[in-house]
This record gives structure tokens, sequence and C-alpha cells, in this order.
């Protein structure tokens, strides 16, 4: 595994462990002058994790079974190998 895909699997499984509070005040960041900044500063690979979070409305009385990051994001390809 690419060092970058582990240190993403890691932080989506931060996300999940937190209270669902603390889910709801992450996902209200693309709202704020935040965003643009912090998108540029992680980077796309983040991106793509936080499109993944902010796409998850699960009541919560649904069950959900568990997931990897890896079943939701696909990574990017980087280089000329990618056109």
């Amino acid at each position: 595994m690419d060092p970058i895909d582990g240190y993403v699997e890691e932080v989506f499984s931060r996300y999940q462990s937190l209270p669902e509070q603390e889910k709801e005040v992450l996902k209200t960041i693309p709202d704020t002058p935040f965003a643009a900044p912090l998108g540029k500063l992680l980077g796309p690979e983040m991106g793509d994790l936080f499109s993944t979070i902010l796409s998850q409305d699960t009541p919560e009385e649904q069950v959900v079974e568990p997931t990897t990051l890896q079943d939701q994001v696909q990574p990017r390809r980087m280089g000329l190998g990618s056109r």
C-alpha cells in the first residue's frame, strides 16, 4: 500500500470514530472561507476523502456495515501514466 493511501485510511478511521456532533461540525466546513485554503493545503488525496465524508448522509437509525475507504474512494493516478 502506498504510504499516502495508508494515511488517508487512518484519517478516515479517525473520522468514523468521532461523535456525531463533531462529524456535523466537519460537514459545515465547505460553507466557510476555510474550505478553499484547506483544499489547497491538503491536496486532492484528502479532497477525495472529504468528498466521501461529506456525501455520507446516513440517518442515525440506519445500521451501516463497516467499510474501508478503499471501497469508497479510488485513488487518483498521478504522472504521465494517468493520461
